[in-house]
């Protein structure tokens, strides 16, 4: 039997007294040491075998590579490079390797025809994704424009290319979120903070994302008013001015507590209809738990006029949950969470996942009913298991899209609050029945009985009836002395 180092008391009485190996106990004792011993030196041997594999950034590349391409882009590190020649080109999406700057190389830049529109850092798969965004920064700031290269409405302050990006190609995690996943920042305004995205913008996507101009949209959402054919209860007034507040903060997670029967669908046809109107958003995910839920809202876009007679539906083109995927001029789409996992996490090919930039707002009707936080793990766990056991499904669906989400919810949980924050605006049940919006449950009946009134009382000695269930008849017998009740 192997000797450990470390032993229990018992194993160095066991064997003081030469019954090491003999004893039951100790045999028992000295399996459980060497089971963890085991179990510890597994640990270190996948540990080393990790440090081993890791990938260079040549590596690196091959894989984001692959993750271009299947976002849109013509991507090949080793061919398609500055060295080799290749410039921004009419009618191409290209992602061109090794870029000289003034401010160093860049290891990809991203150009729709002959525009300039994002800058790449790859970093080796150990590396910390998020700090390399500060070096696609100075990329953007020491950008050179060539030939016939064009710069998208720059310069936005110090920056000339108006998106960054830093990678190193790992699957994103959100328990290694800083060293995984693909981070973005979108650096004309200042205030935008970088984030991690799950997979990459399309060309088409940051065409888009060019062309949203959110300061503007603020200002068309402060004078629009609220005279639609919808009416609306001062209630849901209030909660739209404080999720366009919110958004105005540059929020992209927001949440609205509001009791159950008190109209959120109807508030959120409204909002919906203002952010689309206004062009704050382009394209909105409604996105619900149940078919049921679907249907009704749908069914409500369809039926609600909103300005001059006309339907939601007959202004903005909407796809309900018979679609998989939106059209191109698609401004709301209707869809399970169901029917996501199986878009993104189990797709028939590379093909039909979507990508970041599919919807730019994410609205989750009924927010509390399942949408779970991210389980969390041991040290081990993260070494051996496979994140598609441990990561929650939901939570994977609303991190996929580079989307403000905002959550609906009737009880706002300590999970959701976790993942959507606190809520911008609730309005309780309490304050519906006050206010009349909502009938209030009518207080219990109770019935009483001498007997639950009264009790029963004998007095010390007292002969009385007794019921002796075993055989079924009365039977007299005497009270115990002293009062009972």
């Amino acid at each position: 039997m192997v000797r450990l180092i470390e032993q229990s008391p018992r194993l160095q009485a066991c064997e003081r007294y030469g019954r090491y190996g003999r004893c039951g106990s100790c045999r028992q004792a000295a399996a459980q040491n060497e089971s963890k011993q085991d179990i510890q030196e597994i640990i270190e041997r996948a540990q080393v075998a990790s440090d081993n594999i890791d990938l260079d950034e040549r590596e690196t590349r091959r894989l984001i590579d692959v993750q271009l391409r299947q976002a849109g882009w013509e991507a090949d590190s080793e061919n398609i490079t500055y060295g080799k020649g290749v410039r921004p080109t009419k009618g191409k999406n290209l992602a061109i390797a090794e870029v000289p700057t003034g401010d160093g190389r860049a290891d990809y830049i991203l150009c729709v025809g002959l525009q300039v529109v994002a800058v790449v850092e790859a970093k080796r798969q150990s590396t910390d994704v998020s700090g390399a965004i500060d070096q696609a920064k100075r990329y953007s700031r020491g950008y050179i424009v060539r030939g016939n290269e064009i710069l998208p409405g720059s310069p936005w302050g110090e920056y000339k290319v108006p998106f960054v990006f830093a990678t190193n190609g790992r699957p994103f995690l959100r328990q290694l979120e800083t060293k995984s996943g693909i981070w973005f920042c979108d650096v004309r305004k200042p205030s935008d903070l970088r984030r991690s995205l799950s997979t990459w913008y399309s060309p088409q996507g940051l065409q888009d994302l060019l062309a949203v101009d959110t300061e503007t949209a603020h200002q068309k959402l402060q004078q629009e008013g609220f005279n639609y054919n919808l009416t609306l209860r001062d209630y849901q007034i209030k909660a739209i001015q404080k999720v366009e507040a919110a958004l105005s903060d540059d929020a992209r997670k927001i949440l609205i507590a509001m009791a159950t029967g008190t109209g959120k669908t109807k508030t959120t046809i409204a909002l919906v209809y203002r952010l689309l109107k206004t062009k704050r958003f382009r394209r909105v995910l409604f996105l619900v738990d149940r078919t049921a839920l679907g249907e009704q809202a749908s069914n409500l876009i369809k039926e609600t006029r909103i300005e001059n007679l006309q339907t939601f539906a007959d202004i903005f083109d909407l796809k309900d949950l018979d679609s998989v995927a939106p059209d191109r001029d698609t401004k709301v789409h209707i869809s399970t969470v169901q029917g996501f996992v199986k878009r993104i996490l189990y797709p028939s090919d590379d093909s039909s996942i979507p990508t970041a930039d599919q919807y730019d707002c994410i609205v989750v009707d009924e927010r509390h009913r399942g949408y779970l936080l991210d389980k969390e793990l041991s040290d081990s766990e993260l070494t051996f298991r496979d994140f598609n056991d441990y990561v929650s499904k939901y939570r994977r669906v609303l991190d996929h899209f580079d989307a403000v989400k905002i959550g609906l919810t009737a009880t706002p949980a300590l999970h959701t609050t976790q993942i959507f924050g606190e809520p911008v605006y609730t309005y309780s049940y309490r304050e519906a029945v006050l206010e009349g919006w909502l009938i209030d449950y009518e207080p219990p009946y109770k019935i009483t009985t001498a007997l639950s009134e009264d009790g029963i009382v004998w007095e010390a000695g007292q002969e009385m009836e007794y019921f002796d269930p075993l055989t079924g008849n009365i039977d007299l017998v005497h009270a115990p002395s002293g009062s009972q009740n």
